[in-house]
């Protein structure tokens, strides 16, 4: 019995008692019901005992996971607290490692306590439940929260999303408002600065004017700029041998004739050597006294640098070391611009050279030279012009001058609108009229000109034969007019587009191309007379103090039609007087609208019911290829225009007292009466060849000299050349003078015929496609039947006038018997 008591309280030694025993073996779980923890369970503090060194860390877990099922209201939801512990210690270590770094610790997440749920399937099914978390006690409060963030959060987005809208609308509006004001700004002071020019401009031409008749008697400095300033960049591109063109008047070289006269020649390329040689051994055997120091070349220094079609005016503006020249040369004294086509440029080089233009203002020249505006010079001057309407362009340039805007006023703004209809307007108001030209306004040289014979569109035959009978008759009314209008307008409708003729086919190949550039740039319809008994021309010098003076009148060559090729001098269509005068009086028109300057007057000689009559049809308001031409004539003859006569005069008096021998001392000499002879000269101020460039120059002269194609200065008859470079371009101008028109022409025929065996003819064949690249066998066909046609009339009237004088002989003899 003690053995056994013995060994009883041994074993009672080692009992365990309950929560020992919960302790090691319970599975810690507890329960969580309505958001509270049972916490008076055994289990909960079987749970708490074991657990109690990290029990801060786990009543912080405890808290968390009653927030959660507080929040969702969940029933009843199973711990496993030994999972809790382990996220618990878990999260502590991993807090400590984070501090030890310096990292902030990251505390417990949902998604690590939610696995510590026995019953997550019944747990997860109530949190992923919607609206589920607004069933808590602060449930109200959170779903009031929400809607507020979620609003907030959509009227925010939506602020956004309109203010991104508005952003991006306003960055594109503010960089074009920005631009458009500094468009605006650029515009201003663009504006400012040409009217600072003008105004300097108008200061320079004032003090022009008022010591023009100084300059003109003393010496001076003349500046040639023969650049074509004109304004369509589409025009100038049009033009074959645009810069040889521009260096086409070298003859203006020939103003140092005036020994008062220096000269600056302006030059789109530099000169070769043989064409300097040329005009200086010009000079020199025209009695120029030091030609070399008289006269300069300058050429601007980038002029090679741009495209071939900028006007020689701009490739001078662009170049610094050539203005400085021009203004070194100058130093001062008494000079001005002489230049070819005026346009803008031409006002900025004066303003920065500080020089005055012997021309009209920059601003009007362009305008003032359209046809249209000059025929209302024309009628201003009271001077005949042809039948016809104005045709004004679709984007007219105003002009502040008010004699243009006068002379725009007659035009009737319908006609932009149908160019037939105008031109069936005119027909029926004048139905005798054969032909009718319509000219663009701004082309030159005839490139703009296209035709229609009215005969050729039969329909229109009957429509004229009742229009022309009742003529004289009491004039129609106006519903037969209309009737008359609509049935030509009609007709032409149908036809005109196949009976029209173009001058210039390269460039306008068809009707609707040519109405297109017609209706866009503006001009005039007018008729062609049906016996057009020639074409002269005056070139008239306009003084700065009014005075107008004829310097040249000219005979216009045409091949094909309309294109000019040459002239001839002096003009022999109508009396020299009438011509004059109607030439001045244009002329005196012209100096009130603001013209100054070389100007060039083209007529057009008619016969109407058997009286001879004048139409002036065209203005220039440039130095034209006649009167460069004439500089060259007036040079090499060294005679004089007779302005009352038209004729030009040499005396060869004054070569015969060269000759004689000096009279003993005492003794004057006896002055010979003078001996005045005429002079006459046919001329081609542009004769293209596609072969000339082959040629060299001193073998061309050389042959020349062999065949006697040369200048005689003692008779002061034969050729000369204008060269306008080395036969580069494939282009020469050429004068040949001679004691009669025939002669003249005769001379210029044989040249033309010397260059065809040189250098063969013209690979083009001068169709009109490619009159603008060549035009020799136009020229050379032109002068040989026109030579030819002289030559004869000079046999008819030669024999005339020997019958004439056998027939005063043989009364003579019949008196002298009868006395």
């Amino acid at each position: 019995v003690l053995y056994r008591s013995a060994e009883l309280s041994a074993e009672e030694q080692q009992i365990r008692t309950y929560e020992m025993l919960l302790d090691q073996f319970s599975l810690h779980e507890f329960l969580i019901r309505r958001g509270a923890t049972l916490d008076t369970t055994p289990e909960f503090e079987s749970f708490k005992r074991a657990y109690e060194p990290a029990w801060p860390l786990l009543a912080d877990a405890v808290v968390r996971l009653e927030d959660i099922c507080r929040t969702y209201a969940i029933p009843l939801a199973v711990v496993d607290g030994k999972a809790l512990a382990d996220q618990a210690i878990t999260a502590a270590k991993a807090a400590a490692t984070a501090r030890r770094e310096g990292r902030k610790p990251r505390p417990l997440e949902r998604s690590q306590l939610m696995p510590c749920f026995k019953n997550l399937e019944a747990v997860q099914r109530l949190v992923e439940q919607p609206g589920r978390r607004f069933l808590g006690p602060n449930g109200l409060s959170e779903a009031a929260t929400l809607v507020q963030k979620v609003y907030k959060g959509w009227a925010l987005r939506k602020m956004l999303r309109y203010g991104d809208l508005v952003v991006r609308a306003v960055i594109p509006i503010q960089r074009q408002w920005r631009c458009y004001l500094e468009y605006q700004r650029t515009l201003r002071r663009i504006s400012e600065r040409g009217e600072e020019l003008r105004r300097t401009f108008a200061k320079i031409q004032a003090r022009f004017v008022k010591e023009w008749p100084t300059i003109q008697r003393g010496p001076r400095v003349i500046i040639h700029l023969p650049s074509l300033s004109l304004e369509d960049p589409d025009h100038r591109i049009s033009v074959s041998h645009f810069r040889a063109r521009q260096n086409a008047q070298m003859s203006r070289i020939c103003d140092l004739k005036d020994p008062n006269v220096e000269l600056v020649y302006v030059s789109p390329f530099p000169l070769p050597e043989d064409i300097s040689g040329y005009y200086a051994k010009l000079l020199q055997v025209g009695g120029v006294e030091n030609p070399e120091g008289r006269h300069r070349v300058v050429v601007p220094e980038y002029a090679a640098k741009f495209p071939d079609h900028l006007s020689l005016t701009r490739l001078l503006y662009y170049s610094v070391y050539a203005l400085k020249r021009i203004k070194a040369i100058v130093k001062g004294r008494p000079a001005y611009i002489v230049p070819g086509v005026v346009g803008e440029e031409e006002l900025m080089i004066a303003v920065r050279l500080g020089l005055p233009l012997l021309a009209p203002h920059p601003d009007m020249s362009p305008q003032l030279s359209r046809k249209s505006i000059a025929r209302g010079i024309f009628r201003e001057a009271e001077v005949n012009v042809a039948p016809g309407v104005e045709i004004p362009p679709l984007g007219r340039l105003q002009s502040q001058n008010p004699l243009v805007q006068s002379y725009g006023e007659h035009v009737d703004p319908s006609t932009r609108e149908d160019v037939i209809a105008s031109l069936a307007t005119v027909i029926v108001e004048n139905p005798e009229v054969p032909r009718w030209i319509l000219k663009m306004d701004d082309e030159h040289n005839g490139r703009g000109h296209a035709w229609v014979d009215v005969a050729t569109i039969r329909s229109l035959e009957p429509v004229l034969a009742r229009l022309r009978e009742g003529k004289g008759n009491e004039p129609p009314s106006l519903a037969r007019q209309r009737e008359a209008v609509g049935a030509v307008e009609a007709a032409l409708r149908r036809s005109l587009a196949r009976r029209i003729g173009f001058a210039a086919p390269a460039i306008f190949p068809n009707w609707a191309s040519f109405k297109a550039h017609l209706m866009d740039r503006g001009g005039v319809i007018e008729g062609c007379p049906a016996m057009v008994t020639g074409s002269p021309s005056v070139n008239l010098l306009i003084e700065p103090t009014g005075n107008v003076s004829v310097v040249s009148t000219h005979e216009q060559i045409f091949c094909p039609a309309y294109r000019f090729i040459g002239a001839s001098f002096p003009q022999s269509s109508v009396p020299h007087a009438a011509l004059a005068q109607a030439a001045e009086v244009i002329g005196m028109a012209c100096f009130r609208s603001g013209i100054i300057g070389h100007v060039g007057l083209d007529f057009v000689a008619l016969r109407e019911s058997g009286m001879l009559r004048l139409w002036a049809v065209d203005l220039n308001l440039s130095l034209t290829s006649t009167h460069a031409t004439f500089k060259l004539f007036d040079f090499v003859c060294g005679g004089s225009f007779d302005a009352k006569q038209g004729t030009y005069l040499i005396d060869q008096r004054e070569e015969e007292e060269e000759e004689e021998e000096e009279p003993p001392l005492g003794i004057a000499r006896k002055k010979a009466p003078a001996v005045w002879q005429k002079r006459y000269y046919a001329m081609n101020d542009f004769v293209s060849h596609s072969n000339l460039s082959a040629i060299q120059y001193s073998a061309f002269f050389n042959r020349c000299r062999l065949e006697g194609v040369c200048f005689d200065m003692h008779e002061r008859v034969g050729t000369a050349f204008n060269l306008v470079d080395s036969f580069a371009s494939g282009v020469l101008g050429i004068l040949c003078v001679g004691h009669s028109p025939h002669e003249a022409f005769r001379e210029l025929a044989t040249a033309l015929d010397f260059i065809s065996h040189q250098v063969g003819p013209s690979d083009s064949g001068d169709t009109p496609d490619t009159a603008e690249d060549s035009n020799f066998r136009a020229i050379y066909s032109t002068v040989k039947y026109l030579a030819d046609r002289l030559t004869a009339n000079q046999v008819i009237q030669s024999g005339v006038r020997n019958r004439h004088d056998r027939n005063s002989m043989t009364a003579a003899s019949a008196l002298d018997v009868m006395s």
